[in-house]
């Protein structure tokens, strides 16, 4: 398979598995409170990636000029989701939605220009606006002087999302993957631990068999997946291609959206969901001519 399309693959597959989580927040619903959720899951994802890592042979010493990217990485990805759900508390989940996506996908293009020397060709930036306007189109915006706050919020969170996903880039090749979404779900774990202590409130249910334990479960194997197929897509792709290609991740929350829930698919999201797949499209049609 074409490297470049094997990242597409990986990426939309990604996408999937980032479009369940609102499957499984809806199943767990408020039986966790924001960041034991966060932290639990940490704890069972390492409790079976790092012997997992050990009986493959999975781990190797980190050179020290890389270092700075696993930091980066893992801060990114670790850190990322308290303004990420402090943002969608105290926004609109339309207006929440428009800055994460909007900031995440800049930060594709930001990195790729500034780490990987990517050329802002016109078929990209057209792209970049049709995927703008696409999320536009499906996502309502709202904003005043009391939701400043939470809307640099929802910014940050995107950026360090995509700061995640497209400095990956820089250690992909020389580490297993494992190794890299290790070290983001430990950032991850231990980060939200410290939070939740630091906030004295940790909500978890009791240990049976319920709906917020099934949601927990699922929504910690579409991480594993999630997390394992982005940094493999972003291998074989440009780091703005890849992060315009994860946009998919909103159309496949719509479908997940109306499948079990019977949420309401609007003319709006359809057009916003073309112009989407449009934005995606255009780069790679161009690189594979």
């Amino acid at each position: 398979m074409n490297p470049k399309l094997k990242g597409i693959v990986y990426i939309t597959l990604s996408a999937v598995c980032f479009g369940s989580y609102g499957i499984w927040s809806r199943m767990m619903g408020n039986a966790f409170d924001d960041y034991s959720q966060a932290w639990i899951r940490g704890i069972v994802l390492l409790t079976i990636l790092f012997p997992l890592g050990i009986i493959t042979k999975s781990f190797k010493k980190v050179r020290k000029q890389d270092i700075v990217w696993f930091v980066a990485i893992s801060v990114g990805g670790g850190f990322n989701q308290a303004p990420y759900f402090y943002a969608f508390n105290k926004l609109d989940i339309g207006t929440a939605t428009l800055l994460f996506y909007a900031s995440l996908t800049l930060a594709g293009y930001f990195w790729g220009k500034i780490s990987f020397f990517e050329k802002l060709t016109t078929v990209k930036l057209v792209s970049l606006a049709l995927a703008i306007i696409g999320l536009s189109m499906i996502f309502t915006f709202s904003l005043n002087l009391q939701t400043i706050f939470p809307a640099l919020a929802a910014v940050v969170a995107g950026f360090m999302g995509g700061t995640e996903v497209s400095l990956s880039k820089k250690i992909s090749h020389r580490y297993s993957t494992l190794q890299t979404i290790l070290t983001i779900f430990t950032t991850m774990l231990i980060g939200n631990f410290l939070i939740s202590a630091a906030l004295r409130n940790i909500t978890i249910p009791p240990l049976t068999l319920s709906g917020a334990w099934v949601g927990e479960i699922g929504y910690t194997i579409a991480m594993l997946l999630a997390m394992y197929f982005v940094v493999i897509g972003f291998k074989y792709i440009e780091a703005s291609v890849g992060s315009i290609v994860g946009l998919s991740e909103i159309l496949f929350a719509a479908l997940f959206g109306f499948l079990f829930f019977k949420e309401v698919l609007t003319f709006s999201t359809f057009i916003g969901g073309l112009f989407i797949i449009c934005a995606a499209a255009l780069p790679n049609i161009k690189m594979s001519k």
